[in-house]
């Protein structure tokens, strides 16, 4: 008696979720070099954020002590 082999239609439509693209270790490892990249650029941005910002708040301060010696003046 030979078993009869067991055929599922739907085996091609499943593969994918065995394929090792979709594996969290894939997915983990290959996400960091997108990770650094993007984590590199925003402190960037946050470091000249912060350096345009002192220097608009210092350009503020300035006119603020001029126009209040030009109030005391008159």
């Amino acid at each position: 008696m030979s078993s009869p082999k067991l055929h599922d239609p739907w085996a091609r439509r499943e593969a994918w979720r065995t394929a090792p693209h979709f594996s969290p270790r894939y997915s983990l490892r290959h996400a960091w070099p997108g990770l650094s990249w993007g984590i590199g650029a925003f402190v960037i941005y946050l470091g000249i954020d912060a350096v345009t910002s002192r220097m608009n708040n210092h350009d503020k301060h300035a006119e603020t002590k001029e126009s209040q010696a030009q109030n005391s003046n008159n």
